[in-house]
């Protein structure tokens, strides 16, 4: 029988949780199953509130020890944005912060770097992904994360134009919705080559020095379904592990940084 390995996730909102149904219904209906007809992978969202704030330490913490009382087997994965971590702006943020340096027994967290929005450009066709990087880089983002009301009319026609690729020429962005078809065999094959993109790397380790949930996601992918992933370009980011057992070949990340960017 092939393995199947089931993970709960963790989240902060509705699009982390409409993003993780969308992938459960490709990997049920576009991959190859285990041998008891069941996918290889999938994940279980749990989202803290599913609203504004849904990823401050406080919300995060008290959904993943709920999850953890009422399932002690199944491993959890917490997938929060990095940007109310790191930007320290507010007083809540800077508790954020503080509150996850100190977190005792919790699992290391999967980030998304900067937000759950950077981490869709990282499913764009290449063309756009560059522009979004572009874009995205020149308005200071990645050095300090924008608030959603700077982000979005910047991401917003990047979007646009991914999503027409796929047949929804007239859906804007909203948060909590996807195109039907928007993940798929090509754009998760997007997500692999960009995920080991240098540059995002780069940034991925500035931020934290954990993997991010793109790169544990990708892990999954290539372990769960080498056949169909086993071909791509292997990525030096680590093993798959959680609750707080995660390991990481930092040595190597470091290495290929420095030499890639000269410092």
């Amino acid at each position: 029988m092939a393995k199947r390995t089931i993970y709960i996730v963790v989240s902060e909102g509705a699009s982390e949780r409409t993003y993780l149904q969308a992938l459960r219904s490709f990997l049920v209906n576009r991959m190859p199953l285990g041998d008891d007809f069941q996918p290889r992978l999938n994940f279980i969202p749990k989202v803290t509130n599913g609203g504004d704030g849904g990823g401050s330490f406080p919300l995060v913490r008290k959904a993943y020890l709920s999850c953890r009382k009422s399932d002690r087997r199944t491993p959890i994965a917490v997938w929060v944005d990095v940007d109310v971590y790191v930007r320290n702006a507010t007083a809540a943020e800077r508790h954020n912060a503080q509150a996850y340096a100190k977190k005792g027994s919790l699992p290391d967290f999967f980030f998304s770097v900067m937000n759950f929005e950077d981490f869709l450009a990282l499913h764009f066709d290449d063309d756009l992904f560059e522009q979004w990087y572009a874009v995205f880089k020149d308005a200071g983002h990645f050095d300090r994360p924008l608030n959603s009301v700077d982000y979005a009319p910047l991401f917003t026609p990047i979007w646009s134009a991914q999503v027409a690729r796929i047949g929804t020429s007239d859906m804007t962005y909203s948060k909590g919705d996807l195109p039907v078809d928007f993940v798929s065999h090509e754009t998760l094959c997007n997500l692999i080559r960009h995920v080991a993109d240098l540059r995002m790397q780069a940034h991925f380790r500035n931020c934290t020095g954990t993997q991010t949930f793109s790169e544990f996601l990708v892990s999954c992918l290539q372990e769960q379904y080498p056949e169909v992933f086993g071909e791509m370009a292997t990525s030096w980011f680590g093993s798959v592990k959680v609750d707080a057992d995660i390991t990481h070949d930092m040595a190597s990340v470091r290495k290929s940084i420095t030499e890639h960017f000269g410092e």
